[in-house]
């Protein structure tokens, strides 16, 4: 019996220390982490007046813009880029610090494990995420996860702006066709006007008509107005040919109103929008205690192991002595 309990216990010192030996030669690995949740309006302030500034212009709802400036589609939208492999893969190949600590490794292995160790985990029952990304020291773990946020971060912010911008020239281009249709009608009527006017004039002249005619100033109802006379017909005609731009726009206001919204849709800068597409409840930490390897857990696994080794070897031992008796 005594002899079964020295053997248990040489075989779980053996254990203990071989367990202690690879805990010391393990790959440490440490953890960085950070709490995130959908943005409020002052995460993306500027997008919103944006927004609201160019339906405001229009004076009414644009479908295009329906919901780029919903909290809950722009946290979606950096949710799913923070989990695109596609986005991961350009993040990796783009990082130099990164790439420095898995110099030799395979590319298809080293993306892998990277892309794994970059994780995201849903809070149970709230709209909260945990961030997170192993590395092999503290540093490298807090530094690559504050990196990547903010490469995703920045990622939405370029797709953001890039829809806006499309959006509003697509606004401009409307405007911009609509004062070409708007000043062509313009055009056409102060056309109309100038042929009248020299009709008019032209059968004052030959009607010797130098004067307007007495009594006779309401012609709203007559098709040419040689009653006015050719003295004052050819000041209206000179009035006419000399001030085409601004009869123009004079008689739209259409057009006026027109020009000035394309005038404000072109003084909206997207450059200062940035956009924060999520709200930290906790930015990214630096661990201070690495996840793996635990010592105190390898030597319980090892003198666990130890034990059950050395209670089998016993247990053959006694079988193989009963046998012999």
């Amino acid at each position: 019996m005594r002899k079964g309990k020295k053997i248990i216990l040489i075989t779980m010192f053996i254990s203990i220390f071989i367990s202690i030996i690879l805990s010391f030669l393990a790959t440490e690995k440490w953890s960085a982490y950070s709490i995130i949740t959908k943005p409020s309006i002052s995460n993306y302030r500027n997008l919103y007046k944006s927004v609201n500034l160019i339906e405001n212009i229009s004076g009414h709802k644009i479908k295009s813009l329906e919901g780029i400036n919903s909290s809950n589609l722009i946290f979606e939208r950096f949710i799913q880029e923070y989990n695109s492999s596609d986005t991961k893969f350009d993040f990796i190949t783009k990082n130099k610090k990164l790439l420095s600590q898995y110099e030799g490794e395979d590319n298809f292995h080293k993306y892998k494990e990277i892309s794994d160790s970059i994780r995201l985990d849903k809070v149970e029952k709230r709209n909260e995420f945990n961030l997170s990304f192993q590395a092999k020291t503290a540093d490298l773990s807090y530094d690559i996860l504050d990196d990547y946020i903010k490469f995703v971060e920045d990622k939405v912010n370029k797709d953001i702006n890039e829809n806006l911008a499309l959006i509003i020239q697509s606004q401009k281009d409307i405007y911009k066709n609509r004062i070409l249709t708007l000043n062509t009608i313009a055009n056409n009527k102060i056309k109309r006007d100038i042929e009248k006017a020299e009709i008019s004039l032209d059968i004052a002249k030959k009607a010797q008509q130098n004067e307007p005619v007495k009594d006779t100033y309401n012609t709203s109802s007559n098709e040419f107005d040689f009653i006015y006379g050719e003295r004052i017909l050819k000041s209206k005609l000179d009035i006419l040919m000399s001030n085409r731009d601004k009869l123009k726009n004079i008689n739209s206001t259409d057009l006026i109103n027109t020009k000035l919204k394309l005038n404000q849709l072109n003084n909206i800068s997207i450059s200062e929008l940035n956009t924060q597409p999520f709200k930290f409840l906790q930015k990214p930490l630096k661990p201070e205690q690495k996840i793996f390897p635990n010592k105190k857990n390898f030597v319980f696994f090892g003198a666990f192991i130890g034990f059950i080794i050395g209670f089998l070897i016993v247990m053959v031992r006694l079988t193989f002595s009963e046998i012999r008796n």
